[in-house]
């Protein structure tokens, strides 16, 4: 069992919790049905956020989205889990903690499904590790 953080969109929540790093424990805690997931941050600590990777084709199921900060460009719909990550790769107890994230901003539901209809009416290309505002 690794130390994760999941980040809950519904609940608007950051916890420490324990989980399997394989794929289905993590699906399963992420949830709403994910089948896939990405991982499009990174932290300068090795931690990765690893979030639904078809969140935005859920459309009525959507609950909600995160930022970072309020700098990001646009949310990561749904909730995700961060795992750590060591130099091979696999993944490791996260480094990240609950009190990093305070300037976590939660995105609601009105907006996250916004968002997702303007991806997919505009064919908007949403990439990994370029969520920042230059």
């Amino acid at each position: 069992m690794k130390k994760a953080l999941k980040i809950n969109v519904e609940a608007k929540t950051i916890t420490e919790i324990l989980i399997d790093d394989s794929i289905d424990a993590i699906t399963k805690e992420i949830g709403n049905g994910c089948q896939y997931f990405c991982c499009p941050y990174e932290f300068p600590n090795a931690d990765c956020i690893y979030a639904d990777d078809e969140s935005l084709l859920r459309g009525n199921d959507i609950r909600g989205g995160f930022m970072l900060t309020d700098t990001w460009v646009y949310p990561i719909v749904g909730n995700a889990i961060i795992l750590g990550t060591d130099s091979e790769g696999d993944s490791i107890d996260c480094k990240t903690k609950p009190s990093d994230l305070e300037g976590i901003v939660f995105v609601n539901e009105h907006d996250c499904k916004l968002w997702a209809e303007k991806v997919l009416r505009d064919g908007i290309m949403v990439s990994t590790f370029s969520t920042l505002k230059n």
